[in-house]
């Protein structure tokens, strides 16, 4: 559309950590569930959220601070949205149980499909931009082909629902964080997977009796980190056997999650 091309280009080649509050942005009528800064460098000013009043918004966040085009194409609240590889796109998935692909510019649907759960947790494979990763309400992850518009592989865990999703470097192994806990420890709270073969690679990860609502890799190292229910986050290698770091944790806030 008009109103996006002028922000597709960027004039900011670096980025600071800014020292007070810049902008407000409250077009959303319902809780935000995801935010995202777009990958691709010349549009990072660019910012996706996911929101709970069954939209999803794109925001220039560096300049005006202003919402430049929202998209209404699920029914209820969306739960998960990513950005493609080429930032051109946005994967959308909600409480209404579609995925969506929409192109920013024009509006429209380029890939659209119905599961059987509620969609909380989205992920494009790193390396194979046609590939993504469902999970949700259910005991099972799936594998998506955007061109064939078809489920590649089903990845099964004894759980109810999975919280997050996230790949590791390269893509060949990912991770779920699920809503398994018991009252004195955890098993299968954080599952690695094989990706091409669909076997678990390991369900003892984390021991404590706290789910991980957020995943997220570190962009240097190997290294990744789970936001606990417990108010602290844990670092973990992110190479087998996915070592829990003892010595290292933060904490010191507050962590709420449905």
């Amino acid at each position: 559309s008009e109103l996006i091309k002028p922000y597709l280009g960027s004039k900011y080649k670096s980025t600071e950590v800014p020292k007070s509050l810049i902008f407000y942005m409250s077009k959303h009528s319902g809780p935000v569930n995801e935010i995202q800064w777009c990958p691709v460098r010349e549009q990072s000013h660019m910012l996706l959220s996911a929101s709970m009043d069954k939209t999803v918004k794109v925001w220039d966040a560096v300049d005006t601070g202003c919402c430049l085009k929202t998209y209404s194409c699920h029914s209820c609240a969306v739960r998960a949205a990513q950005w493609s590889s080429c930032g051109r796109r946005i994967l959308s998935g909600g409480f209404d149980s579609t995925l969506h692909l929409t192109d920013i510019e024009t509006g429209k649907q380029i890939f659209s499909s119905k599961t059987e759960f509620r969609i909380s947790a989205l992920k494009f494979h790193p390396t194979e931009s046609n590939i993504f990763l469902c999970g949700g309400f259910s005991p099972e992850v799936k594998a998506w082909d955007i061109r064939t518009s078809k489920v590649l592989r089903v990845y099964k865990a004894a759980v109810q629902q999975t919280l997050d999703i996230l790949f590791l470097p390269e893509g060949r192994e990912f991770l779920t964080s699920t809503d398994a806990v018991s009252r004195d420890s955890a098993d299968r709270t954080i599952i690695a997977w094989d990706f091409q073969s669909a076997a678990k690679i390991s369900n003892q990860i984390f021991h404590e009796r706290y789910t991980c609502p957020s995943l997220s890799l570190h962009p240097k190292e190997s290294v990744f980190v789970a936001q606990t229910n417990g108010n602290y986050m844990a670092l973990f290698s992110a190479q087998r056997p996915y070592r829990i770091n003892k010595k290292k944790r933060y904490e010191g806030h507050k962590v709420s999650f449905f």
